[in-house]
């Protein structure tokens, strides 16, 4: 009886000292999540003709990322010359990324604002960037920069994704100017454009 009622107990503790000493997951640094919301804004390939919608779009990445409140946009804002823009942001408790969606009909970018940093660590976030998208299944390969001509640093990624369309990245960085009294700082930009 005695043996019976201690192998109850055993069992009965058990899933509690179990789930005591299981490691908790980590929540994923804002640069994760960047990499999240890239893969899941590609466009499904199955899904071509609409994709891109903004309906489709929101619902595939809302859940990664929080949207600015703003009233809906009239029809007239669709095929104006400045088209639509929603705003959002990305953040892990420690760090916030901005994000913007553009585009007319349908999708065409999302730009993605990181908080400035010292010019010597930007190779080092792109490292970041690159294996946080290689982690959620989205391979990279270089792809030829545009020429600057603005003094802008660019440098673009090809995008691809199992059942996905291809994308472009395209990072941006602009520093302050050397020698100015504030410390050489510079803020990057990560442009996905999303194919046609």
């Amino acid at each position: 009886m005695i043996r019976t009622l201690a192998l109850l107990c055993l069992l009965a503790l058990a899933p509690i000292a179990a789930a005591q000493e299981a490691p908790h997951d980590a929540e994923p640094t804002a640069r994760q999540q960047m990499a999240r919301v890239i893969a899941e804004a590609m466009v499904p390939t199955s899904r071509y003709n609409y994709g891109r919608d903004w309906d489709a779009l929101s619902v595939r990445i809302s859940r990664h990322l929080h949207w600015h409140l703003a009233p809906p946009d009239q029809a007239a804002d669709i095929t104006s010359a400045t088209g639509i823009r929603r705003n959002g942001w990305i953040e892990d408790g420690k760090e916030q990324i901005g994000v913007s969606a553009y585009g007319f009909q349908t999708v065409d970018s999302l730009t993605f604002a990181l908080s400035p940093k010292f010019a010597s660590s930007q190779p080092e976030e792109d490292d970041t960037i690159i294996a946080a998208l290689t982690a959620v299944g989205v391979a990279s390969s270089p792809a030829p920069s545009p020429p600057s001509f603005s003094g802008i640093a660019e440098t673009v990624w090809d995008l691809d994704a199992e059942g996905r369309d291809r994308a472009h990245l395209t990072r941006s960085i602009l520093c302050t100017p050397e020698g100015s009294a504030a410390a050489r700082m510079c803020g990057a930009t990560y442009e996905l454009v999303l194919k046609q």
